[in-house]
C-alpha cells in the first residue's frame, strides 16, 4: 500500500514566510483527519529557501521525490504550491514527476486553489507557479524596503526575538504604532524580567569559570560547566552562545536583513539594557572569552564559504563618527563607515578607523596623565565612583518616603488591628529593610571605588599602562570615552574629541 505523507518547509527568514512548519503540520493533520486519511510519514525540510536553492540541494525534498520514483507514495499533503518550489521550472519539474507516478497532491491552505486537472492543467499550473515566483520576489523586496527604515530607528524587525525579550502588543495583537513609539523613544520589544535575571546569571557564571576550563577552548565543556549552575541547567549550547553575544543586553541592536547588517545605538535600544553601565564590562569580558573558544560549525557565524575567518568589524563609533567633508553622521555597512549623503564617497574601513581613534585617544590620555594627573583622577572618580553615590542618594530619598509610610501604617494598625493592616505593615517593613541594605551596599561601593581611584600612583600607573597588552575588551571600553569623530578621506586628518569633566554637572570635549 502506498503511503500518505506530509511535506513542510519554512523560509530561511521567518519574516519572509510567517507560516511556521508546526502550523503547516497542524493544517495538514486537520486536512487528513477531515478526509479520514492516515499519515504515514512527515518530510520536514525545516528552514530552507526555495527561491534560491536548487532541488538537488534540498535533501528532504530529494528524499520525497526519490520515494515517489520508487512508488512508495500515493498522496502528498502540502500547505501551498510555493512550499514545493518558488521557481516555475522547478515546480513544473516536480509537478510532472507527481503526475507520472500517479501521486495525488493536496494543498491544505484555505486560500490555495486545488490542483488543476485536464488537458490544460500543466499550463494553468505553470501560471500559478509563475504568480508564486513573482509574488515571492516582490514580497521579499517590499518586506526589506518596509523594514529597513524601522530597523534604523531601533525597532526589532529581523529574525526571532532574543531570549530575554518579547514583542509589545496592542490589545493582544502584534500591530503597534511605530510613530508613537519613536516619539516616546520606546522600542517594540520589552524585557522579560525572569529571563533577564537568567541572562545576568549567564554572564556572571562565564566570567567566574576556572582558568583550566577556559584554557581548554572547548565550547561544549564551557557550556557544561555553565549548566552546573541550577538556574542555567536547561539552557542549550546555542542558547548560551546567543545570550552571551546579544548586544541588546548593553543597549545596542544589530540586525541582519538580506545580507546587510544594521547596527543601531539609540535611546529606545538603550531602554532594553539588561546590564547597566556599571555591569557592561562583564558583557565584553564574556564575549572575549567566547571569541577564544573553538566553536562548533553551526555557531561559526563569521566564517566565509572558503572556511577562512572574516575580518570582524564592530562599528563601535556609530553615532559619534561624522564625515569630515559633509559634517553629516556616518552609517555602517558590513565592513565600512560611510557618509550618509548619497554622493559622498567617504567610506573608510571600520577596523582602520577604530584602531586610529584608539591610538589617538590613548596617546591623549597618556599625555593628560603625564601633565594633569589630578584631572585624570577626577574623571575616573566621576565615571566610576559617583554613579554609586548618586544611586545611593536616590535610594535614601525613597527610604525616607517608606519611613513616612511605615508611620502611617503603624497608626492605622493601632486604630484597627486587622489582618490586612498587619500584613501591609509587615510588607512595608520588609521593603524598608531591603532598601536600607541596598543603600549601604551602594555607599560601600562608592567609598571603596573612590578610595581606590585616589590611591592610584601617577608614576606606577603610567608605567603599567605604557606596557599593557590591550585586549579587545580594553579597546572597546576606552572608545566609549569618545564623544565625536570627524573623518576625512585621509586617515591622518582624523579628528576625535573625548569627554573630560569640567565640574560636577558639566562635561567638555577636548580635541585629541
Amino acid at each position: 500500500m502506498k503511503k500518505t505523507v506530509i511535506y513542510v518547509r519554512q523560509s530561511l527568514d521567518t519574516d519572509k514566510q510567517p507560516h511556521s512548519t508546526s502550523m503547516q503540520l497542524d493544517m495538514a493533520l486537520e486536512y487528513a483527519k477531515n478526509n479520514e486519511w492516515i499519515i504515514h510519514e512527515t518530510y520536514n525540510e525545516g528552514k530552507r529557501s526555495a527561491r534560491k536553492t536548487r532541488i538537488e540541494d534540498r535533501a528532504v525534498l530529494n528524499r520525497l521525490l526519490n520515494d515517489i520514483q520508487s512508488n512508495k507514495i500515493g498522496r502528498v499533503l502540502v500547505f501551498k504550491r510555493d512550499r514545493l518550489a518558488r521557481n516555475v521550472q522547478q515546480y513544473i519539474q516536480i509537478y510532472r514527476l507527481f503526475k507520472k507516478h500517479g501521486v495525488e497532491l493536496h494543498f491544505t491552505a484555505d486560500n490555495e486553489p486545488p490542483l488543476f486537472e485536464g488537458a490544460a492543467s500543466e499550463f494553468i499550473e505553470a501560471i500559478m507557479a509563475g504568480i508564486g515566483e513573482y509574488e515571492a520576489n516582490n514580497l521579499v523586496q517590499r518586506l526589506i524596503y518596509s523594514k529597513v527604515p524601522l530597523i534604523k530607528k531601533g525597532f526589532w524587525m529581523a529574525g526571532s526575538v532574543p531570549f530575554a525579550y518579547e514583542p509589545i502588543k496592542k490589545n493582544g495583537k502584534e500591530k503597534v504604532d511605530y510613530k508613537k513609539l519613536s516619539k516616546e523613544n520606546r522600542s517594540n520589544l520589552k524585557v522579560i524580567t525572569k529571563n533577564a535575571e537568567i541572562v545576568k546569571e549567564v554572564y556572571r557564571t562565564v566570567i567566574s569559570l576556572p582558568e583550566a576550563i577556559l584554557a581548554s577552548r572547548d565550547f561544549s565543556r564551557v557550556c557544561k560547566s555553565i549548566r552546573e549552575n541550577k538556574v542555567l541547567q536547561d539552557l542549550k549550547n546555542k542558547q548560551i552562545y546567543d545570550i552571551i553575544t546579544q548586544r541588546l543586553h548593553i543597549g545596542k541592536m544589530l540586525q541582519r536583513l538580506d545580507g546587510e547588517e544594521y547596527p543601531v545605538n539609540l535611546p529606545n535600544t538603550q531602554s532594553l539594557r539588561i546590564l547597566d553601565e556599571s555591569e557592561e564590562e562583564i558583557w565584553y569580558r564574556a564575549n572575549d572569552i567566547i571569541n577564544k573558544m573553538d566553536l562548533p560549525t553551526n555557531l561559526r557565524k563569521k566564517l566565509t564559504e572558503e572556511g577562512f575567518e572574516e575580518e570582524i568589524s564592530d562599528p563601535l563609533l556609530l553615532g559619534v563618527i561624522f564625515c569630515g567633508t559633509c559634517r553629516k553622521a556616518m552609517v555602517a555597512t558590513k565592513k565600512s563607515y560611510k557618509c550618509s549623503t548619497g554622493n559622498c564617497k567617504n567610506a573608510p574601513r571600520i577596523n582602520t578607523v577604530n584602531s586610529e581613534v584608539f591610538q589617538k585617544v590613548w596617546t591623549h590620555l597618556m599625555d593628560r596623565g603625564m601633565h594633569e594627573w589630578n584631572k585624570v583622577l577626577k574623571n575616573l572618580d566621576v565615571r566610576y565612583a559617583e554613579p554609586f553615590f548618586n544611586k545611593a542618594k536616590h535610594v535614601q530619598k525613597e527610604i525616607q518616603e517608606v519611613e513616612k509610610e511605615i508611620k502611617e501604617l503603624f497608626q492605622i494598625h493601632l486604630n484597627a488591628d486587622s489582618v490586612e493592616s498587619r500584613n501591609r505593615l509587615s510588607e512595608t517593613v520588609s521593603k524598608y529593610k531591603a532598601m536600607t541594605l541596598e543603600a549601604e551596599k551602594l555607599e560601600s561601593l562608592y567609598f571603596h571605588t573612590s578610595k581606590f581611584v585616589q590611591s592610584l600612583n601617577k608614576e606606577d600607573m603610567l608605567k603599567v599602562l605604557d606596557d599593557i597588552d590591550f585586549t579587545e575588551v580594553h579597546k572597546k571600553h576606552l572608545l566609549t570615552l569618545v564623544n565625536r569623530v570627524y573623518y576625512h578621506k585621509k586617515i591622518t586628518e582624523l579628528k576625535c574629541f573625548v569627554a573630560e569633566v569640567k565640574n560636577e554637572k558639566k562635561e567638555k570635549t577636548t580635541n585629541c
